[in-house]
């Protein structure tokens, strides 16, 4: 949370106001009003810095840390109406909450090119910059920003009008790229900020430069590169083809071929999905006949991991999701929860079993799952897709619950690419958490192995397992099966 100190500093009427909002009206004019000094401050001023603060705290989340120096943290905020556009640096302290909580202490409003005082007065001392001519000391100030650019380095951007196709107008800085000398402009990779966290997905460039200038960029410079690249040491062309050289014949002396993984030329995932219609207490000795198939086609399994997973399937009282082809899971474990969209294009589910699919998952807290199962909206990016891919859908609510004891096998062929077989046994519940059926399923997936050697495997254990391929997700599975929750949790 973003809050303002307050200090002894009275207005004529004798209340007590905030340090920033003293220095806001000071250094900041034109689209804010003209410049002020003293204790004359409108309630303009008062309500335009206070909304931007309260807007940042809209979007920041609740432990998000913020650590650049001594007074370590700079919030860099543009705001734009009409043709007036306007920028300043919130600076401040952090600090940890007994319930966990980060507080930022924003204790003053500066100019983006400004040096804090207490970052300043670590480097040079007070005196020295007074006994100075007043003419020099611009000059000293300058070259503490290009020699230190962390002291005016933003840690977070909050850019108003919200950009288009982001989520949020408040940006964290996640990675910048640098010349080797030049310290002068650098490159920030900014992602939106939302309570969830970061948005992933989305990002944007900003050429930023110690003396306070912020520029959106289509990329960064080709010579720029990221601060740690600077650290590695330079090596000559000769010494390098050497090398080269010398470990291409060690490949080729010891037969070492190994094949780029498959890339899919589509957002959409390829699996296929095997049921099992006999008696769900005899699943072991099915899983184990599979697994001997799968090790005769000559791959080997490397590794394996058994977990139980959580879910609760959320769809509107019409269930648009449902037969739209779709699924909206809440899945939870102690310390984490994860949201997922699963949506499909027409030809989605084949005859053979293959599945296309488009995910989009994104991690969330614990607390954020309980809260969004009891109604609450939060920000994430399944849940924006979820609007594009599905725009008639509404209010989501929770529709059954669905926990599978997965063992995952992790399968590798002979070229080093990599695959997933995941033995389901899966009981459906209701949202009481009663049992409402069971089912058994094999799932493979390429995880780089060639979709066409996926496609052989499939297709051997459904022959030689007399596996059904499967049309429908566990989520439509537990509706075909069981017709009466349309009812139910209606």
């Amino acid at each position: 949370m973003l809050v303002l100190t307050i200090k002894k500093d009275l207005l004529a009427d004798g209340s007590a106001i905030a340090h920033p909002l003293k220095r806001f009206p000071e250094r900041l004019g034109g689209f804010w009003g003209q410049v002020q000094y003293g204790d004359d401050i409108s309630k303009r001023d008062v309500r335009k810095l206070l909304s931007v603060i309260q807007e940042i705290n809209l979007y920041l989340p609740d432990d998000w840390r913020m650590t650049r120096s001594k007074n370590n943290f700079r919030v860099f905020v543009r705001v734009e109406e009409k043709t007036d556009i306007e920028s300043f640096v919130l600076a401040g302290r952090s600090f940890r909450q007994a319930d966990g909580g980060i507080l930022h202490v924003v204790d003053t409003v500066l100019k983006p090119e400004y040096l804090d005082n207490v970052d300043r007065e670590a480097l040079v001392k007070k005196s020295d910059i007074s006994a100075l001519p007043k003419n020099k000391r611009p000059h000293v100030y300058d070259q503490l920003r290009m020699d230190h650019p962390e002291l005016v380095r933003p840690n977070l951007y909050f850019m108003k009008p919200r950009l288009d196709d982001c989520p949020s107008p408040l940006f964290a800085r996640q990675y910048e790229r640098v010349f080797e000398h030049d310290t002068l402009s650098e490159f920030h990779r900014i992602h939106p900020l939302t309570k969830c966290g970061i948005d992933k997905n989305k990002f944007r460039w900003i050429r930023w430069t110690c003396f306070g200038e912020a520029t959106f960029v289509k990329s960064p410079h080709s010579n720029s590169h990221g601060r740690d690249y600077w650290n590695v040491p330079p090596i000559g062309f000769e010494k390098t083809t050497k090398i080269v050289e010398e470990h291409k014949r060690l490949l080729e002396e010891h037969n070492i071929t190994i094949l780029e993984g498959e890339q899919p030329d589509s957002p959409y995932e390829v699996e296929y999905k095997l049921l099992y219609s006999g008696d769900p207490d005899g699943r072991q000795s099915l899983f184990d006949a599979a697994e001997q198939i799968i090790r005769k086609t000559g791959l080997t399994i490397d590794s394996r991991k058994s977990q139980v997973q959580n879910d609760t399937y959320m769809d509107d009282d019409d269930f648009t999701i449902l037969f739209g082809g779709g699924s909206f899971r809440v899945r939870q474990t102690a310390e984490t929860a994860t949201i997922t969209l699963k949506a499909k294009p027409p030809d989605a589910a084949r005859p053979d079993g293959e599945h296309n699919r488009l995910q989009e998952e994104q991690t969330i807290t614990v607390q954020e799952a309980n809260a969004f199962l009891a109604g609450n909206r939060i920000e994430a990016s399944p849940v924006r897709l979820l609007r594009e891919r599905f725009p008639n859908c509404g209010s989501l609510a929770p529709r059954v619950k669905v926990e599978t004891t997965r063992e995952t096998l992790h399968a590798r062929n002979k070229n080093g690419q990599d695959a997933e077989v995941c033995f389901d046994f899966v009981r459906f519940l209701d949202l009481s958490g009663k049992e409402i059926g069971r089912d058994v399923e094999i799932e493979i997936e390429s995880k780089g192995m060639p979709v066409v050697q996926i496609a052989k495997l499939a297709d051997l254990l459904r022959k030689e397992l007399a596996l059904e391929p499967s049309p429908r997700s566990k989520y439509g599975r537990a509706f075909d099966r069981f017709p009466g929750l349309l009812e139910v949790t209606r």
